[in-house]
Order: C-alpha cells, then sequence, then structure tokens
C-alpha cells in the first residue's frame, strides 16, 4: 500500500486554484493506487513558528545529548519530517506569491530541511536523504512567467523549489554521460585514447584478447542510458558498481594519470547510491529471511 502527502499552501480556501490542482491530482492517483491513502496536510492552519536560535540550538545539538525543552523545540519539525519518511510521494500546491513562494511554504520548507534527518553534507555539497521518493509541484500563477515570456525574469518560484534536488541531478546527468560516451567509444572508437603502457598493458591485453571487453563496455553503455532516461537507477547502479571499482584500482595501481577521473566517478556513484539507499539496503543484509 502506497502512500501519498498532499500539501497545500494557499491560503484562498475553496476559490484556491492550486488546491484544485492538487485534489484532481490525488484522485488520480487514487484510482492508479488502489487500496493506498492520501494523507492531506493544510500549511495555512498549522501556525507554523519562525525559526530562531534556540531552534537551531536544538536542531544541532545530537539527538542524544539534547534537552526536554529542545526536544519539545524540535517537536513540530519532527512530525513533519515524520509524514515526508511515511509518504511514498508527494504532491505540493504552490501558488505564486510577489514572484515567490507563500510565508507558509516557506516556514515548512525550514521545519523538515535539516541536517542529518533529510539531508547530508558530503564532499561534493548537500546530498538529500530521503530517497526513492517522487515530489510533483503543482505551481499557479496570476499571469504566464515560463521562460521565454516577458515575465519570466520574475519567476522565483521554480528555481527555488529545483535547487532542493539539483545536486543529485546533476551527478546522475554527469555519471550517465561519462558511461555512455566511454562505454560506446569502447565499441566504436571515435575517441583517441593513449595505448596503456606496463602492467596496465598487460592487463587491457587479456581484457580484449579474451574478448571480456564486451562485457565491460556493455555494462558501462547501459548503466549510462539507464541514468540519463532516470529509469531503474538503483539497478544502474548495481551494474555500475563492480564496473567503478575495477576502474578505480586499475587507475590507483596500473595506470595513474586516470586517477582523478575514477576518483570523480566514485564520489558520483556515492550521491546517487545515498540518494538511493532506500532500494539499496537490501544488498547489505547480513542475512536473508
Amino acid at each position: 500500500m502506497a502512500t501519498l502527502l498532499k500539501l497545500d499552501s494557499s491560503p484562498m480556501g475553496e476559490r484556491s486554484i492550486s488546491r484544485k490542482l492538487t485534489t484532481r491530482f490525488a484522485d488520480s492517483w487514487l484510482k492508479m493506487h488502489p487500496g493506498s491513502i492520501v494523507i492531506t496536510r493544510d500549511l495555512t492552519a498549522l501556525s507554523l513558528p519562525v525559526l530562531d536560535g534556540p531552534w537551531v540550538g536544538a536542531a544541532y545539538t545530537p539527538e542524544e545529548a539534547r534537552t526536554p525543552e529542545q526536544n519539545r523545540v524540535l517537536a513540530v519539525s519532527d512530525a513533519l519530517i515524520a509524514e515526508l519518511q511515511q509518504a511514498d510521494e508527494y504532491v505540493l500546491g504552490v501558488p505564486m506569491h510577489n514572484f515567490s513562494i507563500p510565508s507558509t511554504l516557506k516556514l515548512w520548507i525550514d521545519q523538515v530541511v535539516r541536517a542529518g534527518k533529510t539531508f547530508t553534507y558530503s564532499s561534493s555539497g548537500p546530498t538529500g536523504l530521503l530517497t526513492g521518493k517522487k515530489a510533483t509541484l503543482l505551481i499557479a500563477s496570476g499571469g504566464t512567467y515560463e521562460p521565454g515570456t516577458a515575465l519570466a525574469s520574475l519567476n522565483f518560484v521554480t528555481p527555488y523549489l529545483r535547487a532542493v534536488k539539483i545536486a543529485s541531478l546533476i551527478a546522475r546527468i554527469l555519471l550517465g554521460l561519462i558511461f555512455l560516451v566511454f562505454g560506446l567509444n569502447g565499441f566504436f572508437h571515435f575517441l583517441p585514447m593513449p595505448p596503456p603502457t606496463g602492467l596496465a598493458a598487460q592487463f587491457f591485453g587479456a581484457i580484449f584478447a579474451s574478448r571480456y571487453w564486451v562485457v565491460i563496455f556493455g555494462l558501462q553503455t547501459l548503466g549510462g542510458l539507464l541514468l540519463l532516461a532516470n529509469r531503474f537507477v538503483p539497478l544502474a547502479l548495481v551494474l555500475l558498481g563492480p564496473v567503478i571499482v575495477n576502474i578505480f584500482f586499475v587507475h590507483a595501481l596500473m595506470a595513474p594519470a586516470g586517477l582523478p577521473l575514477a576518483i570523480v566517478v566514485v564520489i558520483l556513484w556515492t550521491i546517487l547510491a545515498l540518494r538511493n539507499r532506500q532500494h539499496l539496503a537490501g544488498i547489505f543484509v547480513h542475512r536473508a529471511g
């Protein structure tokens, strides 16, 4: 049974266009997911508090060291984050207010964006922790603010909301491009590559003599295509994982000139694995049931 979290941020009640859109979305979603449930959250009815010093101090205090007062301060945030963790999919109704998002939605975002809870910092920047989820944003405005229109520069809603997921999006596209290009190059040789020397030459010589290269470049091409198409991303990560391990250690031990790119590939894969760790958790089960 799946769960949809429906969030409304318009203060206009039944006259709200964004609320009508989220209601219609939820109705269609239930038809596609019979037996599932919809959790409705009206952000305008919550009276969410503004973040202050005690809230920030509590959020950055280790959970086991928090005082009862700090736990009380974070109670609203914990409840809202629990809803996000419980739901499989989200739909947000977002009206444009003064060219940006409503203040109620901003207050909600401030409550749920918490380090160690919904995101973490890595060497490449913030990485989301609510993996395997899908969010649909339904934006309503009193004018046309699409790219290419006269008012496009005044649209601060879409860029703001997109910023939350841009790191993993960039990682997925870059990793997909790298493996698609190098995978195809293994078959068609459209990019000139310097010949390997020393132990690397022996290693690659054995791979090509045995035609094992077909498997390697085939996996790279397939994994790259899946990542770029944003389809079966966990499967793509599993297929590319052994290939990346091989690439890293070959360059670390035999061909150090390619090590910087290998490190970049490892970082990109790690970002995507963290974002999809919910789907990869079964790999690390100690003992099968």
